[in-house]
């Protein structure tokens, strides 16, 4: 399987207090620095594969029959270079319901992008132009009608059988897919086109109305087509994405509650000026009591996004918190693109992150100049305040987003 190093993306991970201490140390033994997983996170480690955090910096992705065959042979060859380990995990994405084409509370298909006046943005010209956004997730359907020409081409590689940018990949045109290390994106589950649709679906050529419609999609899979995938897939991409200028990461899926390497790479994106956008996830449970990651991180690039009924009500089946989930977007019977057929809705707060990922792309593009913070700020400070016991109480309002930047960035 490829391993993209952090290094070839400039980025260096921040090492916390516990992994300084046991790399300190020459006499700390290969055993001392493997972290293995509690019993409550046992079933989500990959019991062959490997994350290993270098003393440099590196990150990279190993594998061996078993834990102990690593410890023993692996780390304690390269023990004096090696900070400390732990086991890959598994991801997955949220999955959402199919609703029913019209609910009770559903009168209009765009009603979630009427809710948050994101209409009054675009009769300004304000429509993304300019910024990239990564949806990392099943892939997405590139040749969809309202999706094919908002997505990404990488301007150094050309589809020849080399690799062109030299960054280890061969012919990584439009995005990459993780999971299968090849360079032809497909979507297994229609979850990715669905919430790339949600980002910046086309206004031509169907029904869906993207949020950012000028902004570019990059599609990144790391699943396979049952919605699972490998956190040092998910991570390969996340830093892919830094390399290709990305300016937001949409993260609809979760896992993970053991890893610290999946919070020290979206940490590390904080260095490169990208904002990590995840969903809260599904269950309808508080973060506080059980946390679920990346949800639960508090980063200061990093936006957790619950789900709103058309009637301003949290979902029920929302997860929600309030000090872990930052805001609520829409997230029931949301209509947008799919693999088959073309177009449908879903419930989720998978569907919930693209709103507020396709807003930021909205705020970065009218502010280029703008900062992280300044749009993470933007959006959480302009909020419609409801009940929702999230830490902002409220639900995304891209209007008053745009009109609170203008009073901070010129």
């Amino acid at each position: 399987m490829f391993v993209y190093r952090l290094v070839q993306a400039g980025l260096l991970i921040p090492m916390l207090a516990f992994i300084v201490n046991c790399s300190g140390s020459g006499d700390t033994t290969a055993e001392e620095k493997f972290q293995s997983p509690s019993s409550t996170c046992g079933s989500f480690a990959i019991k062959n594969k490997f994350i290993v955090h270098w003393k440099n910096g590196d990150m990279t992705f190993e594998s061996a029959v078993d834990r102990e065959k690593f410890v023993n042979e692996f780390m304690t060859e390269n023990n004096e270079e090696i900070a400390w380990a732990e086991h890959d995990y598994k991801l997955k994405q949220f999955n959402p319901v199919t609703s029913p084409i019209a609910s009770s509370e559903v009168t209009e298909f765009d009603w979630g992008q009427q809710k948050i006046q994101v209409e009054d943005v675009w009769a300004r010209g304000i429509d993304g132009s300019g910024v990239l956004v990564a949806v990392i997730d099943s892939g997405v359907d590139i040749d969809h009608p309202q999706l094919a020409n908002q997505i990404y081409r990488n301007p150094r590689e050309f589809e020849n059988g080399i690799d062109d940018d030299g960054n280890g990949l061969i012919d990584d045109i439009s995005g990459y897919d993780f999971e299968r290390d090849r360079p032809q994106v497909t979507d297994g589950t229609g979850h990715g086109t669905h919430v790339s649709g949600i980002v910046g679906a086309s206004h031509s050529n169907g029904n869906i109305k993207g949020i950012a419609y000028g902004a570019k999609i990059l599609p990144l899979d790391f699943m396979n087509s049952e919605g699972e995938g490998s956190l040092s897939d998910a991570v390969s991409a996340l830093n892919y994405a830094a390399d290709q200028g990305a300016r937001v990461i949409n993260a609809s899926w979760g896992g993970a509650p053991c890893s610290e390497s999946l919070g020290a790479a979206i940490n590390g994106l904080n260095q490169k000026g990208i904002l990590v956008v995840v969903a809260s996830g599904n269950n309808g449970q508080n973060l506080d009591v059980r946390p679920e990651f990346p949800a639960a991180y508090t980063y200061s690039n990093q936006i957790t996004v619950g789900a709103s009924s058309p009637n301003d009500f949290t979902a029920d089946f929302s997860n929600y918190s309030g000090a872990l989930v930052d805001i609520v977007a829409p997230g029931v019977s949301i209509y947008s693109t799919y693999t088959f057929p073309s177009e449908r809705y879903l419930d989720g707060t998978s569907m919930a992150a693209p709103f507020v990922s396709g807003a930021a792309a909205l705020l970065f593009s009218h502010r280029p100049s703008a900062t992280v913070q300044q749009v993470k700020e933007a959006l959480l400070f302009s909020v419609d305040s409801g009940p929702f016991p999230v830490a902002t109480r409220g639900r995304l309002n891209i209007k008053k987003a745009i009109e609170y930047i203008e009073t901070v960035v010129q």
